[in-house]
């Protein structure tokens, strides 16, 4: 979310901010909430996770990128803490841990720029964007999209 409007660390955690001035800037985005679960037919356990969290990184700052926007302010735990670093990821600040409810929370202005993104690349093994649209046969699009449509009974 762009924080010229609400958004969770300065309407629901400001405490995370330590004293700072929250951020309202379009060109500034809130990614908190960050979750990734699961395993594909490729990988399984924490090698699934851990570069299915690099490709969502990737792609992040791919769209960030595209649109001009030079910053990622979140909110996080200690687990999501592990893995930006373990893809040298680096807030440019980093405010906590503080305890709230069950977990330890954290927030951070991550920079986006191409050098971070192409080190996150080199250290997953991700050769390409992650955000390339795959080509389908024209054949294989459907005309309409009846699962989209409601259908009263």
């Amino acid at each position: 979310l762009p924080t010229t409007g609400p958004y969770m660390l300065k309407d629901v955690f400001p405490k995370l901010l330590n004293d700072r001035t929250p951020p309202s800037d379009p060109n500034i985005w809130e990614c908190s909430r960050l979750a990734v679960e699961g395993e594909d037919s490729h990988r399984t356990g924490l090698a699934a996770k851990a570069m299915t969290s690099a490709e969502l990184f990737c792609g992040a700052a791919e769209f960030f990128l595209s649109r001009g926007i030079h910053s990622a302010l979140g909110v996080f735990d200690a687990s999501a803490g592990r893995v930006f670093a373990r893809f040298e990821i680096r807030p440019e600040w980093r405010a906590g841990p503080y305890q709230i409810n069950d977990s330890s929370a954290m927030a951070g202005l991550f920079k986006i720029n191409q050098q971070g993104l192409k080190r996150t690349q080199a250290i997953a093994g991700i050769a390409s964007s992650v955000l390339a649209q795959p080509q389908f046969p024209s054949a294989s699009v459907p005309n309409s999209a009846p699962y989209l449509t409601t259908n009263p009974q």
